[in-house]
């Protein structure tokens, strides 16, 4: 969609060297009810903010470019209709609440997948308090039933995982969220969507008729603004990968762990209240490819990203007083949707609706995390054994019958007992002549006759190329003990180089140990 501005930019303590000092433009009525779309209000602009415009509701909120360019709602003309007759002041307007009273808190989002994390922030962001839905939820076309999930927009990958147009189920994500607001703005209970459509902008309705629904998403959003609150949050991104857990519950206990390390060390404060300091740190060492992010919405420092490594330690020193003083209602940013509708509730031709209601699912549906499954929690180790005589290896997933004539080794890799997709069968086969096994990954019906090979079936799964995470696996050849054994290292010798003659490969990929 044609993103949203910024027009009026707030005036910046040059101490701070975070920001350009510049003077505040101000916005005429003049301007926006000629709907001139290079005078462009911002998330805050002291009066009317945002309220009637169209937001994208698969993004993420706090940034400006989620909004559309342009109001959808004429609020100028709205307001001057309805002035209320009896305020002394001449300010208020007769279906319009604007509630300046401060407050503020924090909200926490867990996810032990990108999926569940992102249904997370949609819920609590689509829902209030009071569990009504302030933010209506789109339905998939291909399943009516199934609701699509909205804001979307506010996951990050870990820049680890290396999927390219999907997302690694093995990542568990959380976010913390400071916020202050200053202020509330929007429409009463009883002013009607019927009433508001009287009050549509002469560009809204023109870009209605002339365009095709694809164009009116792009530019106005899925929503339309029509209780919205005002500040500034402080966000806390965090993702990594939580290898000791199984568990979906246990992996957000971890991931929440994580995360409470940056708080505390940022805020001072803990959200991991049932646990220890210590238990709070163990979990947070189990977690790898530990990633933060962090970045101010709204008030002076709106736009600043703060610098977290690994071990959550920040490099900022954080000022309660100092960031709720410096947020005002000039250079607040949107921080929460009290009420929307979707923007074709505000078309009345019915052949237009129905289009754009399709347009809006598709765009929305299109914009849906797409999950890589995660099955590494199936994986089983691929155990080496050896006869008690020597020159003759043996690889298996369970054990062997005969403890006479082997002797286990210990696991080497770790494979899959049955096929995964993307995985491939790795055959066992054995020359009771050769007293020797090798494995392969060519389906039977191979010309194996030589030697009187016989296939032993399937002996365990792994992949034919290499995937996120795995090794890849050598063959090493005696032709001394006409043996054959199987290892990621290259190089392994098991203690007598002059034994191997050779090593082939990588023949398969499977998975570390650890």
């Amino acid at each position: 969609m044609k993103m949203k501005r910024i027009n009026l930019i707030c005036t910046l303590i040059a101490s701070t060297l975070l920001l350009t000092n510049c003077q505040k433009k101000e916005v005429s009525d003049e301007t926006l009810l000629n709907n001139n779309s290079k005078n462009q209000a911002s998330g805050a602009d002291g009066e009317w903010d945002v309220l009637g415009y169209g937001i994208d509701a698969t993004a993420n909120m706090l940034e400006t470019n989620s909004m559309s360019d342009v109001s959808i709602i004429n609020i100028y003309q709205y307001a001057n209709d309805f002035k209320d007759k009896n305020d002394p002041n001449k300010v208020k307007v007769t279906g319009i609440s604007v509630n300046r009273v401060g407050g503020g808190s924090y909200d926490i989002f867990t996810g032990y997948s990108a999926h569940d994390y992102s249904n997370d922030v949609n819920t609590k962001k689509s829902i209030g308090v009071d569990g009504k839905v302030s933010v209506p939820f789109s339905s998939d076309p291909s399943a009516p039933s199934k609701k699509l999930l909205n804001f979307t927009g506010n996951f990050s990958k870990n820049s680890e995982d290396e999927n390219k147009t999907s997302i690694s189920s093995k990542f568990s994500y959380a976010m913390f969220e400071y916020w202050h607001r200053v202020k509330r703005i929007g429409f009463t209970e009883d002013v009607t969507t019927q009433t508001l459509l009287k009050y549509l902008t002469p560009e809204f309705k023109n870009y209605i008729a002339t365009k095709t629904a694809t164009e009116i998403v792009n530019r106005y959003g899925t929503h339309v603004l029509l209780d919205i609150s005002l500040g500034s949050r402080i966000r806390i991104d965090y993702s990594g990968e939580a290898i000791k857990e199984t568990s979906d519950t246990k992996k957000i206990s971890t991931i929440k762990a994580g995360l409470g390390v940056s708080v505390l060390d940022m805020f001072g404060f803990n959200i991991n209240t049932d646990k220890t300091k210590e238990e709070v740190t163990r979990l947070a060492n189990e977690t790898i490819k530990r990633e933060y992010h962090s970045k101010y919405y709204g008030g002076n420092n709106t736009g600043t990203s703060i610098s977290i490594d690994s071990e959550g330690k920040s490099s900022s020193n954080f000022n309660l007083t100092s960031w709720q003083q410096g947020v005002t209602e000039r250079n607040a940013a949107l921080i929460s949707i009290d009420k929307a509708l979707f923007i074709y509730d505000f078309i009345t031709d019915p052949v237009k609706k129905a289009q754009v209601k399709t347009a809006v699912e598709k765009y929305i549906k299109d914009r849906q995390p797409i999950m890589e499954p995660d099955y590494t929690s199936q994986l089983v180790s691929v155990k080496s054994f050896i006869a008690k005589a020597g020159k003759h290896h043996y690889l298996t997933t369970t054990t062997v019958g005969d403890f006479n004539y082997w002797r286990e080794e210990g696991p080497i890799f770790k494979a899959y007992n049955k096929n995964i997709p993307g995985t491939v069968p790795i055959y066992a086969f054995h020359s009771q002549g050769r007293s020797s096994h090798f494995y392969t990954t060519t389906s039977p019906g191979g010309d194996y006759n030589w030697w009187a090979w016989k296939n032993e079936g399937v002996a365990f799964y792994a992949y034919k190329t290499q995937v996120s995470g795995s090794i890849p696996i050598y063959e090493h050849y005696s032709s001394k003990g006409l043996d054959h054994y199987y290892s990621p290292d290259p190089g392994a010798t098991l203690g007598d180089p002059s034994y191997w003659t050779s090593v082939s490969g990588p023949v398969f990929y499977a998975y570390p140990l650890n």
